[in-house]
């Protein structure tokens, strides 16, 4: 039950811009959830005569439920509504996180040099995990409050985890022309050098009606437009910028009066375009 909201990822294989236009919707809805439990507690059931439909469903949905609760702390973020309400995400930890990887893998170990028995185990896991996870949600605020005393006048700041300390962050101050993205550290006193995203291009009409620009543009929380050449433009979110490449963007390709457009997972080399 806990792996079945990542039956999306099918959608990648059957088409690539689906997994933006359906990827943590409709299988990561607290809406959606007690069906899929539904059914798979059916199937269980029919396969296991002997045992307790109920006991199934809920063990089944605490699974799913738990899954969605993880992919909310990922800076991607899941429709916790669907299909009502906009994207939620709380970005205190990275999609893969080292630490966490540790906390899980170091009991198990623990378990077959002691002897432990396997319930416990998994108690002191799922404590260890859910305290690294609120503590990294506590440095996110108290990185959030730091920088909204910094820029008093930004219209929105968006704070970001890393992969590897829970101390070091990604941070974008997004202000009317131009984002500004710092990379900042709790240990480590730093003078505040930021890259500078300008916004010199906008989406207009009929660009922002096209339907997956207007679903990367409800998912997007600090979109920006980078100008390749005059006929091709790219579709970025900052929250998942990188010094060598960029993830998850939209290409549109301007020719002879009509628009295509692509999705990308990662696209490499153009991330100093557009930037200063």
């Amino acid at each position: 039950g806990a792996l079945f909201p990542d039956i999306d990822h099918i959608l990648i294989i059957l088409h690539k811009e689906y997994y933006l236009l359906y990827h943590r919707t409709f299988t990561h809805s607290i809406l959606t959830a007690p069906l899929f439990a539904f059914f798979l507690a059916f199937i269980f059931k029919m396969k296991h005569k002997n045992g307790v439909f109920s006991s199934y469903f809920f063990l089944v949905l605490i699974g799913i439920l738990s899954h969605l609760a993880l992919d909310l702390v990922v800076p991607y973020g899941i429709k916790l509504f669907y299909p009502f309400g906009q994207w939620s995400y709380l970005s205190w930890s990275y999609v893969i996180d080292i630490v966490i990887l540790g906390l899980l893998i170091f009991p198990l170990l623990f378990q077959k040099l002691k002897d432990f028995q396997a319930q416990k185990t998994s108690l002191i896991s799922l404590i260890l995990v859910l305290s690294f996870l609120l503590f990294r949600g506590y440095l996110h605020n108290q990185t959030l409050t730091h920088f909204h005393q910094l820029y008093p006048t930004s219209l929105k700041i968006g704070i970001m985890p890393t992969p590897f300390s829970p101390f070091k962050w990604k941070v974008i101050v997004e202000k009317q022309n131009a984002y500004q993205y710092f990379e900042f550290g709790w240990f480590k006193k730093q003078k505040l050098h930021p890259k500078v995203f300008l916004k010199n291009q906008e989406i207009t009409p009929p660009i922002n009606t096209l339907p997956l620009v207007k679903t990367f543009l409800n998912w997007a929380q600090f979109p920006w437009v980078q100008k390749e050449s005059n006929t091709v433009f790219y579709l970025r979110d900052l929250r998942f910028y990188h010094p060598q490449r960029f993830l998850l963007t939209v290409r549109l390709v301007l020719n002879k009066g009509k628009i295509k457009e692509e999705f990308v997972l990662t696209e490499p080399g153009l991330a100093s375009i557009n930037s200063r």
